[in-house]
């Protein structure tokens, strides 16, 4: 099985022309995804990226295996672009990011 079939699911175009690149496109195109660049804001904003989260004094820090999560980011949905994919996100609320530091045993 090949590395990309194994990843992806989808082995990519072998054209007979190599100058064909339309087949390698047509490939690339299928793996698009959905996304949204993050990037700094000209003025106040609440989403961000590391440091210490706005968090709600009701909110515990979240934990995992007793110890605490290391904080990625949090987005404010209000701050999205209306071209964002939501995917049944709501249009407004406050999305935290946290991820554990532990390294699993081999």
């Amino acid at each position: 099985m090949s590395f990309l079939k194994s990843i992806f699911g989808k082995s990519k175009p072998d054209p007979e022309d190599a100058e064909d690149i339309e087949a390698h496109l047509e490939y690339l195109n299928s793996l698009r995804k959905p996304a949204i660049a993050l990037s700094k804001a000209s003025g106040d904003a609440f989403s961000r990226i590391g440091g210490l989260p706005y968090m709600p004094e009701s909110l515990t820090w979240p934990e995992w295996k007793g110890a605490p999560l290391a904080f990625l980011c949090q987005l404010d949905l209000s701050e999205m672009p209306g071209e964002f994919p939501r995917r049944g996100l709501p249009a407004s609320g406050i999305l935290y990011f946290f991820v554990t530091t532990q390294v699993a045993p081999p």
